[in-house]
């Protein structure tokens, strides 16, 4: 199983989260900001981070390509539900750009972040 790290400002979203990933045996760490998250890329190995766009301090797409390049190896995913629907799909489209591997709109279901992992690891 993978080790994953969830990072979002929202603590509902990162426990919610860490259940569904926990529940199919993966190993999660999380954080409430970019800041604290890049310093543990540093000090541990993940396979997968899962990225909100919107935090205080570091935001999304600030700590994005910062991820990229403090690990090349791991997956990462821009996730957000802010804005309009129009707005939340253009920066997700943006963070792309900056380096994440794929997206996830909030608000989601338990089967996309389970079929999101599994797509990542294999």
């Amino acid at each position: 199983m993978a080790n994953i790290l969830i990072i979002d400002d929202d603590e509902d979203i990162r426990l919610l989260m860490q259940l569904i990933l926990e529940d199919r045996g993966h190993e999660v760490s999380h954080f409430r900001d970019g800041y604290y998250a890049l310093a543990a890329v540093t000090e541990d190995s993940y396979q997968i981070a899962i990225v909100d766009l919107f935090m205080p301090i570091v935001d999304g797409l600030e700590l994005i390509p910062k991820l990229a390049a403090a690990a090349p190896d791991m997956r990462i995913v821009a996730m957000s539900g802010g804005g309009n629907a129009g707005q939340a799909t253009n920066l997700l489209k943006a963070a792309e750009s900056f380096g994440a591997a794929t997206t996830l709109m909030k608000p989601f279901s338990v089967a996309d972040v389970q079929n999101l992992v599994d797509d990542l690891l294999s």
